[in-house]
């Protein structure tokens, strides 16, 4: 009963980074379709930073916890309607990817997707007021 219990909290807690990346990367996303200078390397950091919170706070717990991708949650920023995982997963990490492609960061994002050095430097380096700016997004919905 303990672990149904702290994997619908953990559920939860992945619901809300889902939320929260694809805000950000909708923003992101329409910044980069934008730029006619063609010089993307100044959405780098936006762009590693949410690989890393990808990594770290979705990718992680659907492992750690073993999720199907037919599982539904609720994800208000993304859909008013149940989804499942694998939905939310296309919207945000297949997205990522997608963008880290367009402006020739694949090689980065993918090495932090992988957990290599990236991942880690990002780990240390990371002040924690940017962490929390960022847990802030949706509170406006009362999901934050």
């Amino acid at each position: 009963m303990v672990n149904f219990i702290k994997s619908g909290i953990e559920c939860n807690k992945a619901a809300k980074y889902f939320g929260r990346v694809y805000v950000i990367l909708n923003k992101l996303d329409a910044e980069i379709q934008n730029d006619l200078s063609c010089d993307y390397s100044k959405y780098s950091e936006s762009l590693f930073f949410l690989a890393y919170i990808c990594r770290k706070e979705i990718i992680d717990r659907i492992g750690k916890y073993r999720w199907f991708s037919n599982m539904l949650m609720a994800i208000p920023l993304i859909s008013q309607k149940t989804i499942p995982i694998s939905a939310a997963y296309s919207q945000t990490v297949e997205r990522v990817i997608e963008l880290s492609i367009k402006t020739n960061f694949a090689k980065e994002v993918k090495n932090i997707f992988d957990k290599g050095e990236i991942y880690y430097q990002m780990e240390r380096n990371i002040p924690q007021s940017i962490i929390d700016n960022f847990k802030k997004i949706g509170s406006y919905l009362n999901i934050g």
